[in-house]
């Protein structure tokens, strides 16, 4: 999003190994709104998922001059707007990209273990509302269909360089390893009240999962989830390793099912982005009341 009020919370679900799409407003594409609208959400993204995907897409064409915008219920489905409308943004926009990329590896030059930079895909989404705008909504979702496709579909040209193998995420489709199983288990059976021995077993044998019967858990220390896992382990008559567990959470992580900052596990997102919702609703600040950015 591209409210400042958000970017402070959206920071814990910013994890490596998944997919982004970053939304920049076509009106506003330019050097003056360059850290606002661009900068400080590539910045978020290369600090939190080193090594991520990322789509770039182009909004608000409607806003540009000579966009031909038309009133709701005229579109003409399959009517593309003119290329040369975006040409300035887009190539702004790819400069931009390209720009603090560059910065990134000159910054890291003499690291031995420099952060991956970002993958920036090259072709950039054209979304917009103006005549034949449901065309690049269209397009914008065959694009996804593209990127998320099974493993064997061709590979993705990168802006600067380089490809990247479809599918993105590369969580998509991938084989999961039988020992995981249980260590995946074990979060969700926290959250829902279930007794993980029971809900390991039921996930290994592909049965139905047991009936809640313990308290439920939204969040868990890291180091509280690592002695339950060998608990678990143990009773399962496996080997308690501490990489099973952090590669099984490292997959729900990409997957959304959970995310972890600051040495705790948060086991349902939905409980958290609740508990902030008020904080960071942009519609209660400014005047006239509400809350203050400065308290977020």
């Amino acid at each position: 999003g591209q409210h400042e009020a958000y970017a402070a919370v959206q920071q814990p679900y910013i994890v490596p190994g998944a997919l982004y799409l970053l939304v920049v407003p076509a009106d506003r594409a330019s050097d003056e709104h360059r850290q606002e609208v661009l900068g400080q959400w590539l910045d978020m993204l290369q600090t939190r998922a080193p090594g991520a995907a990322v789509q770039l897409v182009l909004t608000r064409v409607d806003k540009l001059a000579g966009s031909g915008a038309v009133e709701e219920g005229e579109e003409e489905e399959g009517e593309e707007f003119p290329e040369e409308l975006t040409a300035d943004a887009l190539s702004w926009l790819r400069a931009a990209v390209l720009a603090h990329r560059t910065a990134h590896l000159e910054r890291h030059a003499s690291s031995s273990a420099a952060p991956e930079p970002l993958r920036v895909l090259d072709t950039v989404l054209r979304v917009s509302s103006v005549k034949g705008g449901k065309a690049t909504l269209t397009a914008a979702a065959d694009r996804l269909r593209l990127i998320t496709a099974q493993p064997g579909a061709p590979s993705l040209p990168l802006l600067g360089g380089g490809e990247a193998a479809t599918p993105l995420p590369s969580s998509l489709g991938q084989v999961i390893p039988a020992n995981w199983l249980p260590a995946m288990a074990l979060p969700a059976a926290l959250r829902d009240g279930r007794d993980p021995a029971a809900a390991a077993r039921a996930l290994q044998t592909k049965e139905a999962p047991p009936s809640p019967a313990c308290e439920r858990r939204q969040y868990i220390p890291m180091a509280d989830l690592q002695s339950q896992w060998q608990a678990l382990a143990a009773s399962l008559g496996a080997a308690p390793d501490g990489q099973t567990l952090d590669s099984a959470v490292a997959l729900l992580e990409a997957q959304g099912e959970l995310f972890c900052s600051c040495g705790v596990v948060y086991l349902d997102p939905a409980f958290v982005t609740e508990l902030i919702k008020p904080l960071v609703d942009h519609r209660l600040t400014g005047e006239g009341g509400g809350l203050d950015n400065g308290f977020v």
